[in-house]
């Protein structure tokens, strides 16, 4: 007790006679320091922008920008995880010379960029992991020599109308697409320049104007020239290497012979009566162009382990003969030719074996497509021939898209067959006699009406343009389509078995009232039953099992029924009513699946009884109100312009869609868990009013949670774990609360919100999620509060939103960062963020005039060492002017200005802003009196002062103290002033600035002896 009074005299002593503490004190308890090697040859710099002529002499780079004295960056290391070095709309000389540039993650935009830029040169430099290493758009005699490319995740050197530059002795290697890419460029020159393994081509010239290609070497990649007039292939080009062998190039050639078996690429532009033959090209060459040619022959030509491997482009009359295509994207490549001819060719494990596009009246002879995803892709491909072909174990057979009035005759599908699609009638129209599949007639029935057909005489059906037609039996396997029906009406189709298609089962499109029933899709690659622009359908008695897409589609459909089916165990949805309106759903049976709906409101409106979702109903409610649903008794709930309806308490294991509502208000969706669906757990759509809280969502394909176009919705203390798309995702929300939720372990982000306004999102956490923890974007005026982003793979909190307060949020030990802007992120203010031990850096701005802190209270750093202003790193420059050490333990208090006013008036207060992570103690002292003490949850600490209070000055000090005892004091002086007019008598003061230092003083010594007295009393209790 003694102890007591004497702490409380000597403190009150202190706070009314020293000297006012106008700050906030701040303890640390350590630092955090990210340890990053650096080459002992370079100097660390950050980013560099320059936007001006001026901005050189005014960033203190040495010269002065003239051809003999350039300004010069010279021996930096600059890693970044945005473009290290842009510089845009110069006119001087300048020099980037001996740099090691690094980006991220190879997804940092390009190492460096010219934009606009006239007598820029980058040389050798090193430029790796960025997306490009350098991209030179808009600019004029520019250069980059010497430099090496590494590691850049897209593009090496990228050149867009890049006019007269001159790019020499480079070495790229490694990309995913191009080395150099060069689009509209004139009169550039690339010389004696090297392009290792880049994934599709070494060079990939797109300019109409022409440019000069001398000595340059690629190894493990190709050569190529694309566009769209005769001027993209008039280049000059020579001494190039293609795998150590050189590149042929003819252009305006007539009448030649060309030995292809000393060539490492062939390349023909406007040459006619060529003939080229027996070439081998081989690890990633361009294999054989010809562009804008007529009459000429190639033979006799291998192609593998390339992009491409034949390309012929607005040619006319050529002849592919005799050649092969082996594992490249495209095979034999046909864009915009006419009355060719390809026979006796092989294309083996490509992405698309034949690839023909708006070419006419060609013809296709004794080819083997095999093992290729797509055997023939034809396009838009009208009048052409195809005959004896062999079409072999592709994933999508042969694909007739978009194509009229070809022919197929005596073309050969084993464990393949033929797939049509069109939106006009005339697409389907085709003469298709003499085919076989799996050793079975390909039966395709163009205007048969009336017809009774006997399905087990073919391999593959096709009914186009029919009408009254009966299909009765068949068994259809390993095919792309099993059966077809196009343009046809009142046909019947029943007893009929697809196994292992590799798209649809069964597909009807554009057709009207047919029916197939009694029929079985099993183990599809694709939809089981689909329908597509169809009216008036019945699919009845049928079974889809173990497809790996939907059961049943039905997308933009009307008055379609199914009815009696049986679907089970499909990897999607097991029916989804896509954009479809007014079918009827009765006595289906779902195991390990149910129903999906999308679409507009109409989209929603069906009838639908006695379906069940693994023997429990499927509850679809439409226009109830007042209703109390429980959802243990159901195995799907759907509930469709809907108000007032609360679902509670079950657990719907292995559904298609979980809980779906649409169109709906005042609703509450409570306590259900939903595992393993195959859709979101729970949809809701443009409903408005509504609450979700303490769901669960496990395991569901499509994500957790989802909320579209919804109004005043709350989304509180829920769990989305294990989920294979987004924890949460939510878009188009406004004046809506999420809060207290859970996303863990989620495959993309924990939340993911897109076009929400005025809205708040509070005390959720995201922890071990593949991609961000939060990804906010394309929103504005929103509350991000209390929440927590921690060990997730990418960001914490990754941003692109503008006018909103991000506060009190902790992100930490995320793989990338813990708070990100990106470049559309403005007007923001994120203040007592606590930001530590993230992989590449705390935080990063792209943004622009974001605020780092808000005038009083900053964020807080495990890199910040408690020394000054924290820099944000990133594009927009910002400083946090407050910042704190990560593991500041101490209340954080702003301090209110010290005050005046008359005596005997009103309305006067003291109002604090307090901070800490947990509610906090506070007692306001008036010299040595206590005159307020409470507990602050919200920070907002207001003291009224009396109005009685006599001419004088006072001191009115706060002390905050947190639940570990840590406490933090702010001082403020009031004056009450004597009426105006009114002089009091002189008073004999006395001097006291020495007795406040010396008490001051003394008074500090008490205190720090009776704090320690009562942490050792503290410590010896334990």
């Amino acid at each position: 007790m003694k102890k007591r009074m004497l702490f409380g005299f000597v403190f009150a002593l202190m706070l009314f006679l020293s000297i006012p503490n106008t700050g906030t004190k701040e303890m640390s308890s350590g630092t955090y320091e990210r340890n990053i090697v650096q080459p002992s040859s370079y100097d660390k710099h950050g980013p560099i922008v320059i936007s001006s002529n001026q901005d050189f002499t005014e960033q203190g780079w040495p010269g002065s920008g003239t051809l003999e004295d350039p300004y010069l960056i010279e021996g930096l290391n600059i890693t970044a995880d945005s473009p290290s070095i842009q510089i845009s709309h110069t006119s001087v000389h300048f020099e980037i010379r001996n740099c090691l540039i690094s980006g991220m993650d190879g997804q940092s935009g390009p190492g460096v960029t010219f934009y606009r830029v006239e007598h820029g040169n980058l040389h050798d430099c090193m430029i790796e992991n960025h997306s490009s290493a350098a991209s030179i758009v808009g600019c004029e005699d520019c250069s980059i020599t010497n430099t090496t490319a590494v590691q850049n995740s897209f593009i090496g050197f990228e050149f867009r109308s890049a006019e007269n530059c001159t790019i020499e002795n480079n070495i790229v290697s490694g990309t995913t697409s191009y080395g150099f890419f060069i689009e509209d460029s004139k009169g550039s020159t690339f010389s004696n320049n090297t392009a290792v393994n880049n994934s599709r081509y070494g060079f990939f010239v797109l300019s109409k104007r022409s440019c000069n290609f001398f000595n340059n070497s690629l190894i493990g990649c190709g050569f190529q020239l694309e566009g769209w007039q005769l001027s993209y292939m008039m280049h000059f080009l020579s001494g190039n290497m293609i795998n150590g062998k050189s590149l042929k190039y003819c252009k305006n050639t007539r009448d030649l012979f060309v030995d292809a078996s000393s060539y490492g690429q062939v390349i023909l532009a406007n040459c006619s009566n060529v003939t080229v033959s027996n070439g081998v090209f081989v690890s990633g060459s361009g294999g054989l162009t010809a562009a804008y040619c007529s009459n000429c022959t190639i033979t006799n030509i291998t192609a593998s382990s390339s992009y491409t491997g034949f390309t012929l482009l607005e040619s006319e009359g050529c002849v592919l003969n005799g050649s092969s295509a082996s594992n490249t994207y495209h095979g034999f490549e046909l864009d915009s030719c006419d009355n060719c001819t390809l026979m006796n060719n092989i294309a083996a494990a490509n992405s698309w074996g034949f690839d023909i596009a708006d070419s006419d009246n060609t013809t296709f002879a004794n080819n083997t497509a095999s093992e290729n995803y797509a055997g023939f892709h034809v396009y838009s491909s009208d009048n052409n021939v195809f005959t004896q072909n062999n079409i072999e174990r592709n994933t999508r057979g042969f694909q007739l898209l978009q194509s009229a009035d070809c022919t197929l005759v005596n073309n050969t599908f084993e464990d393949d067959s033929l797939l049509v699609s069109g939106y006009e009638k005339r697409h389907w129209r085709h003469d298709a006699g003499g085919n076989t599949i799996n050793e079975k007639d390909l039966g395709y029935f163009w205007n048969t009406n009336h017809s009774n057909i006997d399905g087990a005489a073919y391999g593959q059906l096709i009914l186009a343009n029919c009408s009254g037609s009966t299909v009765e039996g068949g068994v259809y396997e390993n095919v792309a389509a099993g059966l077809q029906i196009a343009y046809s009406v009142n046909c019947t189709l029943s007893n009929i078995s697809v196994y292992n298609a590799s798209q649809y089962s069964y597909f009807v499109f554009s057709s009207h009232n047919c029916t197939i029933a009694e029929s079985v899709a099993i183990s599809g690659k694709g939809v089981g039953f689909g329908l597509l622009l169809s009216s008036s359908c019945v699919l009845q008695n049928n079974t889809a099992n173990n497809n790996t897409d939907q059961g049943f589609a039905v997308f933009l459909a009307e008055d379609c029924a199914l009815i009696n089916n049986t679907i089970s165990n499909s990897l999607e949805q097991g029916v989804s009513l896509i954009y479809s309106d007014n079918c009827t759903l009765r006595d289906n049976t779902f195991l390990n699946n149910a129903l999906h709906i999308s679409g507009d409101r109409v989209n929603w409106i069906h009838t639908m009884s006695g379906n069940t979702i693994n023997g429990a109903r499927l509850g679809y409610f439409k226009e109830v109100q007042n209703m109390v649903l429980h959802a243990d008794q159901f195995g799907q709930i759907i509930a469709v312009d809907c108000n007032d309806v609360t679902i509670e308490d079950g657990t719907l294991d292995r559904t298609s869609g979980g809980i779906l509502l649409a169109f709906c208000g005042q609703c509450t969706l409570r306590q259900i868990t939903v595992i393993g669906s195959s859709y979101y757990g729970f949809y809701l759509q443009e409903c408005i009013s509504s609450t979700l809280s303490d769901n669960i969502a496990r395991d569901c394909l499509a994500g957790g949670f989802s909320l579209r176009g919804a109004t005043g919705i709350g989304l509180q203390n829920n769990l989305a774990d294990s989920n294979p798309g987004n924890g949460f995702y939510v878009r188009s929300l406004t004046s809506c609360t999420i809060a207290g939720n859970t996303a863990s372990n989620n495959t993309l982000d924990g939340f993911r919100a897109e076009i929400i306004n005025d809205s708040t999102l509070n005390d959720n956490e995201a922890t071990h999620n593949s991609h961000d923890g939060f990804g906010i974007a394309y929103s504005e005026n929103l509350l991000v509060t209390r929440n927590t982003a921690s060990e997730n793979l990418k960001d914490g909190f990754h941003l692109r939103i503008s006018e909103s307060n991000i506060t009190k949020n902790t992100a930490n030990h995320n793989g990338k960062y813990g708070i990100f802007l990106d470049e559309h992120s403005y007007h923001n203010v994120l203040f007592l963020n606590r930001i530590g031990f993230n992989t590449e850096a705390d935080a990063m701005n792209d943004g622009n005039a974001n605020s780092w802190d808000n005038g009083v209270f900053g964020n807080y750093y495990s890199n910040y060492d408690g020394g000054g202003s924290y820099s944000i790193p990133g594009t927009d420059y910002s400083i946090d002017r407050h910042p704190y050490e990560y593991y500041h333990d101490y209340p954080v208090i702003n301090h209110p200005p010290d005050m005046s006013y008359p005596s005997n008036t009103t309305g006067h207060s003291i109002i604090w802003q307090a901070w800490d992570w947990e509610p906090m103690h506070f007692s306001i002292f008036r010299g040595p009196e206590i005159v307020l003490a409470g507990i602050s949850t919200s920070g907002r600490i207001t003291h009224n002062i009396d109005h009685d209070l006599s001419p004088s000055t006072y001191n009115f000090t706060v002390l905050v103290r947190d639940g570990e005892n840590h406490t933090t004091t702010d001082t403020v002086f009031v004056t009450v002033e004597w009426p105006s007019g009114y002089t009091p008598g002189a008073a004999n003061l006395i001097d006291m600035e020495l007795v406040l230092i010396v008490v001051g003083a003394v008074s500090a010594v008490i205190v720090a002896a009776v704090v320690g007295m009562e942490y050792l009393e503290k410590r010896n209790r334990k």
